[in-house]
Order: structure tokens, then C-alpha cells, then sequence
């Protein structure tokens, strides 16, 4: 008997291929996690534009049915539609519905977010 020494060239691409396996599933894992980071991150940014909108339409003393815009830099990628309508069953309730289009990176698929809040108008309020 002779020893061995070294692998046989069946073991080196036997070695390989579980290799190629192991790093294209880790790049499909970093390609997954990088994409549920970036839609995280997006929708985060939609609420917070979206729950500022809402603020601003609040505090407004003249409130308009229906009202639309762009944000301003850093957010210019991002548009907002607002509507104003009163709760028939309960009298000077208005509902508000903000609804907030758009990406971080204009080359990028756009989301969209829905708010809805409810407002007890007062007397100094107009709709």
C-alpha cells in the first residue's frame, strides 16, 4: 500500500460545487435581507410623511375637501393627496384620508400609504 497524499480531482469538484451552493445562498440571503431593508425603510418613511401631513391638515383652520402636493427636498420624490369628508352619523366629525406615492430613489418601484384619521371639528373650523 502506498499513502495518500492530496485529494482526487472527483473530491476537489465534489468540494467546489457544495461551495458554489453555500456562497449563491448567501448572496440570495444578503439580496433579500438588502431588500426587506430598503422596503422597511421606505414604508417607515411614509408613515412619518404621511402622519405629518395629517398633522398639518389638522391644525389648519380652513380645511379643504380635497388638497394635493409634493414634498419638499429632501422628499421631492414623494407626492401626497389629502381628502377631507364629514362623518353623516356624528355631527362635526370629519374623516381624513392622506394618502402618501412615491420612493426614495426615483429609478425606484413606488409605494403607496393610506392614513386615515378622524377630526372633531370645532366652530373656528371651516370645511
Amino acid at each position: 500500500m502506498h499513502s495518500r497524499k492530496g485529494f482526487t480531482l472527483v473530491e476537489i469538484l465534489v468540494a467546489m460545487l457544495i461551495l458554489g451552493i453555500v456562497l449563491v445562498s448567501s448572496f440570495e440571503a444578503i439580496n433579500l435581507c438588502y431588500q426587506a431593508t430598503y422596503i422597511s425603510r421606505n414604508s417607515a418613511l411614509l408613515a412619518f410623511l404621511a402622519q405629518s401631513k395629517l398633522e398639518e391638515i389638522s391644525y389648519q383652520r380652513v380645511i379643504a375637501e380635497e388638497s394635493s402636493g409634493k414634498f419638499s427636498a429632501p422628499y421631492e420624490n414623494f407626492r401626497w393627496q389629502a381628502r377631507i369628508q364629514k362623518v353623516k352619523e356624528v355631527p362635526n366629525l370629519l374623516q381624513i384620508i392622506v394618502e402618501i406615492s412615491g420612493s426614495l430613489e426615483s429609478l425606484e418601484k413606488k409605494q403607496n400609504f393610506f392614513l386615515t384619521s378622524y377630526l372633531l371639528k370645532s366652530g373656528k373650523h371651516k370645511s
